[in-house]
């Protein structure tokens, strides 16, 4: 097996006569969780296309199949065809990346960094490799480089539309929840019935088929509320200058937050939590207070 670093300055024609070219696109946290998958994996596509222009035929080599995957895949022009699945990725055993990308590697534990490679013969196979979720800060410019091409292929960065949904809910994948940090939210029921009072657009994740529906809608929406987790990369990723309403306390460590903090101001967006009464993984909001800080909102942007 013949595995390149995706580089995409120095990419260009290579003789793959007889080899299957791949791009690994599966990290072992981005495998089964949207907010890894985007952030470790799909911040990449755009690059990706660029490689297609070399090898029209490339394939997508995931470990595991996901809705998600396949939903943002296809807003890059790729089809079920152009994936293939192997059960025998394993993770990387002798990471390079700090001779790839020197400082750019904030942490150098390679074996938890979690990159899946094929164990193929007879293949080409490009593997991004610079972003970890728990290790990417602000001063990692190739990744806030291509967040800003992720986005801007969602028309993010150029959106200068009205705000036609002043208030929208989205209710977490329920179908491909990511079991290892599955979190109850116990009194989602008297909540969404608090928010219809309010006229909310309430949006269910799990109906969508493309996730550039996903983003107009969070683009177009003033005030958005979301739970923490994955969902996150609604505010992170998609919002433009709204209002973020995240349900729980952040958790993560202190470099994604101020990545997350980083991204969102990038955005125009302010955003707010509200802690749930519980732990970070059985959610319970106080309804009276949320709905009273919701009608203050209402009242500031005239809503």
């Amino acid at each position: 097996m013949d595995t390149l670093l995706l580089s995409f300055d120095k990419v260009g024609p290579v003789d793959v006569s007889g080899l299957s070219v791949f791009c690994s696109l599966d990290t072992t946290e981005g495998s089964d969780c949207f907010g890894h998958w985007i952030h470790e994996c799909a911040t990449f596509l755009p690059k990706i296309l660029k490689l297609k222009t070399y090898y029209p035929d490339i394939k997508i080599l995931l470990r595991t199949k996901r809705r998600f995957k396949l939903n943002t895949l296809i807003d890059y022009g790729f089809q079920e065809s152009d994936i293939v699945y192997s059960g025998i990725m394993v993770p990387s055993s002798e990471c390079k990346c700090y001779i790839w990308h020197g400082d750019m590697c904030l942490d150098r534990r390679h074996h938890l960094h979690g990159w899946v490679m094929p164990a193929h013969t007879n293949c080409l196979t490009f593997i991004p490799h610079y972003t970890f979720s728990t290790a990417t800060g602000v001063s990692n410019t190739l990744f806030l480089e291509n967040v800003k091409e992720f986005q801007s292929e969602y028309g993010v960065t150029q959106y200068a539309g009205p705000k036609t949904i002043p208030i929208l809910y989205l209710i977490r994948s329920r179908k491909e929840n990511y079991t290892m940090n599955a979190r109850i939210f116990a009194n989602l029921d008297g909540f969404v019935e608090m928010l219809q009072r309010h006229n909310v657009y309430i949006l269910d994740i799990d109906t969508l088929s493309s996730l550039k529906e996903q983003a107009a809608i969070v683009m177009r929406s003033k005030i958005i509320i979301h739970e923490y987790g994955s969902a996150t990369v609604n505010s992170t990723f998609f919002s433009k200058n709204s209002h973020t309403l995240l349900l729980n306390t952040f958790h993560q460590g202190e470099c994604l937050v101020k990545l997350f903090d980083h991204l969102i101001k990038e955005n125009g967006t302010i955003w707010e939590s509200f802690p749930s009464k519980y732990s970070w993984q059985n959610i319970v909001i106080d309804l009276p207070v949320f709905e009273a800080r919701l009608i203050e909102l209402k009242a500031l942007y005239q809503l």
